[in-house]
């Protein structure tokens, strides 16, 4: 095996150390979004019918109690919300009952995530399966 001059040496170890810390950056960074142009930046929206449609009600992480919420072409928020978009850096909770903590079946809503269909998300709360789809009445920011 033939040995590098030390400069040699020296410039290959910079570039491999330099593709490493790229490598690094490029794992620990979280992904690039591009939110869903169906709910306003920096916000969450609930949508009445799956697949984003039908009413939609936007809020900023300020509701606790969706039954004082109300879809933007009318009716209550209250255990009728059938999707969701997060566009926002929070993580949001949505939880069946609406009690002091909020309790009940919950789902979890990441940043920048979304889902299209609540009767496609299942929960076994206790013991009894059942989807997500129109039982929230509570929103949290977390």
């Amino acid at each position: 095996m033939r040995k590098l001059c030390p400069p040699v040496r020296r410039a290959f170890t910079g570039a491999a150390a330099a593709a490493l810390a790229t490598a690094a950056l490029a794992a620990v960074a979280p992904p690039a979004f591009a939110d869903n142009s169906a709910c306003p930046a920096d916000r969450v929206c609930l949508f009445r019918n799956s697949n984003f449609s039908g009413g939609r009600y936007v809020d900023n992480g300020q509701i606790l109690r969706l039954s004082l919420a109300r879809w933007d072409n009318g009716g209550s928020v209250d255990n009728s919300a059938s999707s969701v978009i997060n566009n926002t850096g929070r993580t949001f909770q949505l939880h069946e009952k609406y009690y002091v903590p909020c309790q009940g079946p919950t789902l979890s809503v990441a940043p920048h995530t979304e889902y299209a269909d609540f009767s496609a998300v299942y929960v076994d709360y206790p013991n009894n399966t059942k989807t997500f789809n129109d039982i929230f009445s509570c929103l949290v920011g977390v």
